[in-house]
């Protein structure tokens, strides 16, 4: 086996963007040394691109300026409706708002097209496996928008982090003291909390991720 071989199928990525020729050779031509990532299906909205496929790893977004004039929140929530979670905007254009908007709706990341090309790449990597891309742009707009991280109470930032990190009810119960009906109580109103700033839970992986991005638990 040579080095730029793999042993498994390479993660599917797909992109949403308006200059979707020029950005779309960019792309695959960025990933031409890296065999694990893989450009499979391009379009100029998410209607367009799920059109294609929906079977993806990755979306790499656009953060405006697509033809059907749709916002970062109506489009990730159609993605992650058609059951793709792992989504990173890659754009051109300053806009905290909506930056705030993206991260809001629950993307990894946001990269600018500035950016570094390594940046991207590890941006990349990180997210086809479901995990934040920080950056220092994405980082100052989330800090600028109190709204984003919910206010919860020791006790719910306790039990945030132990259930973040793959605890179950009865597992913190045992730790706490408690009842695992109150633990379920504490999370359905820790998920409630986190709904009203913008951030629908669903599933623990995204509890995870949240409580990744505010500081609840650590890598």
């Amino acid at each position: 086996m040579t080095a730029v071989e793999t042993e498994s199928a390479p993660y599917r990525i797909g992109l949403v963007e308006d200059h979707l020729d020029v950005m779309s050779s960019a792309l695959s031509g960025f990933f031409q040394p890296y065999p694990e990532l893989e450009l499979v299906a391009a379009g100029r909205t998410v209607a367009e691109l799920l059109a294609i496929t929906d079977q993806l790893d990755l979306v790499i977004l656009d953060l405006q300026g697509l033809p059907d004039k749709s916002t970062p929140k109506k489009n990730v929530r159609a993605l992650k409706t058609a059951g793709i979670s792992n989504i990173l905007v890659y754009t051109s254009r300053d806009s905290r708002y909506l930056v705030q908007e993206a991260g809001r709706a629950g993307v990894l990341g946001v990269i600018t097209k500035t950016d570094p090309r390594a940046t991207l790449i590890e941006a990349v990597r990180l997210a086809v496996n479901g995990q934040l891309a920080p950056s220092v742009d994405w980082a100052a707009a989330l800090d600028a928008d109190e709204g984003l991280i919910p206010q919860l109470t020791p006790r719910e930032r306790e039990v945030l982090a132990m259930y973040a990190s793959g605890d179950t009810a009865k597992d913190i119960a045992a730790q706490l003291y408690l009842s695992p009906e109150t633990i379920r109580k504490h999370v359905m109103k820790i998920k409630d909390k986190y709904t009203e700033a913008g951030f629908e839970i669903h599933k623990k992986s995204e509890m995870r991720r949240v409580a990744q991005r505010d500081g609840y638990i650590h890598d």
